[in-house]
């Protein structure tokens, strides 16, 4: 008797500006890789990556949702030193929102398979920008502040997100 195939698809969460390397990354080979390891046991890996994906700044919280539903239980989220885009008339960036939807409001048993990856915040520091806010947010600034509750949250949570040191 021939195993059907399975789809398992896995939600990629960062800012996008400051990880644009990471989850390049993650595309280019740790994906195909881990796919190609896949196909003896029938299944088929689908990594959401949303970069190109979202065509308006009104539907980015609710197509991030959807897709955050499509991928349950895989999450992955990488922070480095960056809050992320806030929307007009939204109170936490879209990154925030992703974390918080996708892991942090759901019950410690529903957490599903979320893994965090935080950058190494003196490998931020080192980044040189060619941009002010290209890596990291200014010192001092709200958006600084709610990063590391995000953060933060993460931790307590028990999510034992890794720190990578670049």
């Amino acid at each position: 008797m021939t195993t059907a195939w399975k789809t398992v698809r896995v939600f990629i969460s960062s800012t996008f500006r400051d990880m644009q390397a990471e989850r390049d990354h993650l595309v280019r080979f740790v994906f195909p890789r881990l796919r190609e390891e896949l196909l003896s046991l029938r299944i088929h890996l689908v990594d959401m990556d949303l970069r190109w994906g979202v065509t308006s700044e009104q539907d980015a919280t609710e197509v991030c949702r959807e897709i955050i539903d499509e991928c349950r239980p895989r999450f992955l989220c990488m922070l480095g030193g960056r809050y992320g885009w806030v929307p007009p008339g939204k109170n936490r960036s879209i990154t925030a929102d992703e974390v918080y939807y996708g892991v942090l409001n759901r019950t410690l048993k529903d957490h599903g398979f979320a893994s965090f990856f935080f950058r190494n915040d003196a490998a931020t520091a080192a980044m040189v920008e060619a941009t002010p806010g290209e890596f990291r947010e200014p010192q001092g600034s709200d958006n600084q502040n709610e990063l590391a509750e995000v953060k933060e949250a993460i931790a307590v949570a028990g999510l034992n997100p890794l720190t990578c040191p670049a």
